[in-house]
C-alpha cells in the first residue's frame, strides 16, 4: 500500500482543482485526494488536516493564500 502523505492535526498548502458533490473543495497532496470544505477551485490554501482515511483526507482551511 501506499504511503499516505498527510498527518492528522499538521497543516499543508494544497492547490484547489475542482469541488467535490457536497460543494467542498478537492486537491491532491502527491495525489492524495484531500478535501477541504469552503475552499474553491483554482484557490492555494493552507489546511490542517482533521480526518485521514485509506483513500483520502479532509481538512479545515486555515488561510486562502491565492485567490482564484
Amino acid at each position: 500500500m501506499a504511503k499516505i502523505p498527510v498527518e492528522i492535526n499538521k497543516e499543508y498548502e494544497i492547490r484547489i482543482s475542482s469541488l467535490g458533490s457536497s460543494g467542498e473543495g478537492v486537491g491532491r497532496m502527491e495525489g492524495f485526494t484531500v478535501f477541504v470544505q469552503g475552499a474553491l477551485p483554482g484557490e492555494l490554501v493552507r489546511v490542517r488536516i482533521g480526518e485521514v482515511k485509506k483513500s483520502y483526507a479532509s481538512g479545515r482551511l486555515l488561510k486562502v493564500l491565492e485567490a482564484s
